[in-house]
């Protein structure tokens, strides 16, 4: 849905112009899709162009406004904007005192959308000088990047939409997560209680996933609903503290997770990490299992050097990994992002890829995009021999993973394991 602005100041002639060219500016920037205007709450320049200082100090910043007219607020303002915002509070209490019953609009002062300024008033610069119109252009453009980004948070897409109409709230009480960057996680907030929701073809089978975990004892969101391309979840309250305390607690929680063993490597069905589609066909055989099903699928559709170094690799795995290491059930894609911590604790794993393989996969991957300190590792336990040589091995299908999903970001990441990988082969 789209969302709809309209900024007040007293004559519509000086600020709210300039409110609404930097918002519009500031849209454009983001790609941020908003209907947007302005009012005064006084009468004195109605049908006028803005002041020619406001036109001035926004043309130097490449707004045009000329083309603006002073106009009155009106009570339909109330029903035809979601926001409206004053540009100080002798504008917002007069904007209250003239809202309607029930009106939809929300009202506030521009300047509480800007980090650290709550309750300011952008002053007015009628009465100053030139320098004046310079410091309100400051002014309002830090409240609407700041009002951009909520906006830009809260704009539905049809699956937010979907959202709304399922859970019951209304679409403002829906939002974009940070942290979605290969899928919508939104959060929704119901009279019950924030809770998240995922889309995507793969909701089900994420569903057994996190079952499963919570069978082993682990941590995880509950879920409240399962729908057809729709997960609702728990919303996990977490401070992201990764003290030592915590990573003693995540690394004692992992041992215990990996000491449930499935009855072969892989897992019933299939599964993707965003557009990375994972073969979890069970077998008996880990090096085939490692080398076929993760590194071979995930390079196959990348560059022909690099490519052909995985297939080289792995047609040596037999001689470079355990024949059958006990098929634990791992996470599978395991970093400190999917781990949710508060006060010292482990308060659930998230965002899991469940499959029966080596421990030592999911340590591998940790160890790879988070370097645990010695409490983890004290908590976690010793390791099998060899595993230093066997590291990049595992390291390499969550890199090529990441290049597969981000770019030429990783490219220096999967040159780097793979030479390790080779030399460890050698």
């Amino acid at each position: 849905m789209r969302p709809s602005v309209l900024f007040v100041c007293l004559g519509n002639i000086c600020r709210s112009p300039l409110a609404e060219a930097a918002l519009r500016a500031e849209a454009e920037r983001i790609g941020l899709d908003v209907e947007i205007d302005s009012a005064g709450t006084g009468d004195w320049h109605l049908g006028h162009a803005p002041d020619p200082r406001a036109i001035a100090v926004a043309g130097r910043a490449g707004a045009l406004i000329d083309h603006l007219r002073a106009r009155l607020v009106t009570a339909e303002d109330f029903e035809r904007f979601d926001h409206i915002v004053a540009l100080d509070a002798a504008n917002l209490r007069d904007l209250n005192a003239m809202r309607p019953p029930h009106a939809r609009a929300r009202l506030s002062l521009l300047l509480d959308h800007a980090e650290g300024r709550k309750g300011e008033a952008v002053a007015d610069p009628y009465y100053g000088e030139a320098c004046d119109f310079d410091t309100a252009w400051a002014d309002v453009a830090a409240g609407t990047a700041g009002l951009a980004a909520r906006l830009a948070a809260r704009t539905l897409s049809p699956f937010g939409a979907r959202v709304a109409q399922v859970t019951g709230v209304d679409e403002d009480q829906v939002e974009r997560l940070t942290g979605g960057e290969i899928s919508e996680i939104m959060l929704v907030r119901t009279a019950e209680g924030p809770l998240v929701a995922k889309g995507g073809q793969g909701v089900a089978t994420e569903a057994a996933m996190l079952r499963t975990l919570a069978e082993a004892s682990m941590p995880t969101p509950a879920i409240t609903a399962e729908l057809e391309q729709l997960l609702l979840l728990e919303h996990v309250p977490n401070d992201g503290a990764f003290s030592p305390a915590a990573w003693t607690d995540v690394g004692a929680a992992l041992k215990r997770l990996h000491a449930n063993e499935r009855s072969s490597y892989g897992w019933p069905a299939d599964h993707a990490i965003g557009t990375v589609a994972l073969d979890n066909r069970e077998t008996d055989d880990w090096p085939s299992f490692w080398g076929g099903q993760r590194l071979l699928a995930t390079a196959v559709i990348l560059d022909r050097p690099v490519r052909e170094r995985v297939e080289n690799l792995a047609a040596r795995l037999s001689g470079l990994l355990p024949p059958r290491p006990a098929p634990a059930l791992l996470h599978g894609d395991l970093w400190s992002g999917n781990i949710l911590v508060r006060e010292g604790k482990l308060a659930a794993l998230i965002d899991p890829a469940c499959y029966g393989g080596d421990a030592e996969v999911d340590l591998a991957m940790l160890d790879l995009f988070d370097s645990p300190p010695t409490a983890f590792w004290d908590a976690y336990g010793p390791l099998e021999p060899g595993w230093e040589a066997r590291r990049p091995l595992y390291q390499l299908f969550p890199a090529l993973v990441h290049l597969r999903l981000f770019g030429a970001t990783y490219a220096g990441m999967v040159e780097r394991l793979l030479s390790d990988a080779e030399d460890k082969a050698r």
